[in-house]
């Protein structure tokens, strides 16, 4: 397997938001913080996708870690392109 983990010293994720961190439409507890809360979900989807996992903890001393693993090795998953793009991915129009 390859394991990354990118971690921060900002507020943390709260335990009550570590299940569901990964969910469309969650954020975080801070006021005015930008965004629909589906960046962490497009992640997992890519990941999961790979026969990966995704996940969060608390780090020592303060902050979140998040930590990515993939099988090593293995061939990506093969996605059939939607109906319309075929000329888009091969230097066409759509």
């Amino acid at each position: 397997d390859v394991e990354i983990e990118v971690g921060d010293r900002g507020p943390g994720v709260p335990e009550s938001d570590v299940a569901r961190i990964f969910e469309k439409f969650v954020r975080g507890p801070r006021p005015g913080a930008a965004g629909f809360g589906l960046g962490l979900a497009i992640c997992r989807g890519i990941i999961e996708a790979h026969g990966g996992t995704i996940s969060v903890h608390a780090r020592a001393g303060g902050g979140a870690a998040f930590r990515v693993r993939t099988p090593a090795g293995e061939r990506p998953p093969s996605i059939e392109p939607e109906m319309g793009t075929t000329h888009a991915l091969h230097g066409g129009t759509a």
